[in-house]
């Protein structure tokens, strides 16, 4: 068997020979991370989560880094994609910071985590982009298991609201979410 150390699977801790899959997660290197957020997506939850809280104040970006111990220029792209995405508005000034443009019942989790890095997916097929096909499509044993836990993955991500995070975290009980079918 050849391994190829160029290619994303390292050959020490790989157990697959040198391959198309290996070429493909190398090329698609999200579907390794199919179940993890990006720090950005978490950057900009912990953001929004952070605005909800302080309801109707403008909250600086430094606040919340600080407030986290977090990354401030990191924080700061996961801000300007909101802005951009309107989601957050910001005020300049020596009182700046950012607002929410919504009410945070009105934003799900799933709308932050599509604006920052796109709609998550388990496999190639779940994409709305490739009408549900791949090269497996009509072999493949998996595709229809796959598809149905992709949707339950978007219906928790959907019906959990920011103010559901920010009132979880308080130990406020909101309507909760169902992962069953």
């Amino acid at each position: 068997m050849r391994y190829e150390s160029s290619y994303f699977c390292n050959p020490v801790l790989c157990r697959f020979p040198y391959s198309l899959v290996c070429k493909k997660i190398r090329l698609k290197q999200s579907y390794f991370s199919v179940l993890r957020l990006s720090k950005k997506v978490e950057y900009a939850l912990i953001a929004m989560h952070y605005i909800a809280s302080n309801k109707g104040r403008v909250v600086p970006a430094k606040e919340i880094a600080e407030h986290y111990d977090i990354s401030f220029e990191f924080l700061s792209k996961a801000l300007q994609i909101l802005m951009r995405k309107k989601y957050i508005t910001s005020q300049q000034g020596v009182s700046g910071g950012y607002m929410l443009l919504k009410d945070p019942h009105e934003t799900s989790v799933a709308e932050v985590i599509e604006a920052v890095d796109g709609k998550p997916l388990l496999v190639e097929c779940c994409g709305e982009g490739n009408d549900g096909k791949c090269g497996l499509d009509r072999k493949c044993p998996i595709k229809t298991p796959m598809a149905i836990i992709q949707r339950r993955i978007d219906e928790a991500l959907y019906s959990m609201t920011i103010e559901q995070m920010v009132a979880d975290s308080h130990g406020i009980t909101v309507t909760r979410f169902s992962l069953s079918n």
